[in-house]
């Protein structure tokens, strides 16, 4: 659930935290520093289901999070969610230029994060590739003491994310889908709908949407990328 930027407007206690990190405004909810590395800014009301799921995530110590790294700056009404600004995965480049142990690593983290969220009953709400984001350079990188991992994909955008007292399997339903709505409509539909299934079920059609042959290009699809490369290996 993506911020509307044309419409938010940041107020002077927020700006003035952002300044006392040496950081300014390049344009809205990206910051810049003296050394010219860029940084994602968001504004996070401070009763918000995203800023509690952000806190949590945070205190999380585990290979298996994928949430990326974040330093909340609390302000009177809201806290700014300062991150490093990563690279967008491109999923139509991913087959074309990375090959196939890629693809499959890719798809593993994405499985690895999601469970990490749903082993501590967080859903995520709106599991879709435009919430991920990654570091391909070549040179090391940094968000303050925590090294960006070349290659791991790291989760943005919890707006549609909520902590629950059931994990899953335990029967939880939500009547208020709508109101965090995500971008995949329930196969269920929306009256009743059971948050972590639904998480799955657009796990799934995100991992579709990775393996899938982009006309643009001309990748291969990805099942029988891996079907080929079992078959090289068994014959060697």
């Amino acid at each position: 659930m993506a911020m509307d930027v044309k419409r938010y407007v940041w107020t002077d206690e927020e700006l003035q935290a952002l300044q006392n990190k040496g950081l300014h405004l390049r344009c809205p909810m990206v910051v810049r520093d003296a050394s010219e590395r860029d940084y994602v800014a968001k504004s996070l009301p401070n009763d918000s289901n995203e800023l509690d799921v952000f806190r949590t995530l945070l205190t999380l110590r585990s290979p298996r999070n994928h949430v990326i790294p974040c330093e909340l700056l609390p302000c009177a009404k809201s806290t700014v969610a300062l991150m490093p600004w990563l690279e967008a995965v491109i999923v139509p480049q991913i087959p074309l230029f990375h090959g196939t142990v890629t693809l499959v690593d890719i798809l593993s983290q994405l499985i690895e994060g999601l469970q990490f969220m749903h082993d501590h009953r967080i859903v995520y709400g709106d599991m879709a590739s435009m919430n991920m984001v990654t570091w391909e350079g070549w040179c090391a990188k940094e968000f303050y003491s925590c090294p960006i991992v070349r290659g791991r994909i790291y989760f943005i955008d919890f707006g549609s994310s909520r902590c629950f007292p059931k994990g899953p399997g335990e029967g939880l339903r939500i009547m208020d889908w709508s109101t965090f709505r995500g971008r995949l409509i329930p196969p269920e539909g929306k009256d009743e709908v059971d948050p972590y299934a639904y998480d799955v079920y657009s796990l799934g059609e995100t991992m579709y949407q990775f393996c899938q042959t982009d006309g643009a290009t001309g990748c291969p699809n990805l099942s029988s990328s891996i079907s080929v490369g079992f078959e090289d290996e068994l014959a060697v």
